[in-house]
C-alpha cells in the first residue's frame, strides 16, 4: 500500500510539473504574439500617419498661400496702395483720387 501510495505521488507530481510546464509555454507565446501585434500595430500607426501627412501636403498644395505672397511682395515693395504696379506715397494717396482730382 505504500509503494502505491508513493507512486501515485510520484504520477501527481509529475503530472503537475509537466501541466505547469506547458502552461509557461503556452504563455511565453502568448506574450511572443502579443509583442508582435504590437509592433504590426505601431507600424500601421506610422504608415498611416505618413500617408496622412502625404495626404495633407497635397491638399494644401492646391490652395493659395497667400501669406507667402503676401510676404514676398513686402520683400518686393509692392504692397500698400498699389495702384497698377505704381507705387504711391500716403501723402499721395490722400490727395488723389481714381478720377485724378
Amino acid at each position: 500500500m505504500l509503494i502505491a501510495t508513493a507512486v501515485s505521488t510520484v504520477a501527481t507530481v509529475g503530472s503537475t510539473v509537466y501541466e505547469g510546464r506547458q502552461a509557461e509555454k503556452q504563455a511565453e507565446k502568448s506574450l511572443e504574439s502579443q509583442q508582435q501585434a504590437e509592433k504590426k500595430a505601431t507600424s500601421q500607426a506610422v504608415s498611416s500617419k505618413i500617408e496622412s501627412q502625404i495626404e495633407s501636403n497635397k491638399t494644401n498644395q492646391k490652395q493659395a498661400d497667400i501669406s507667402s505672397a503676401i510676404a514676398s511682395m513686402a520683400d518686393l515693395g509692392i504692397g500698400g496702395t498699389d495702384l497698377g504696379g505704381k507705387k504711391l506715397r500716403d501723402s499721395q494717396t490722400a490727395r488723389t483720387t481714381l478720377l485724378g482730382e
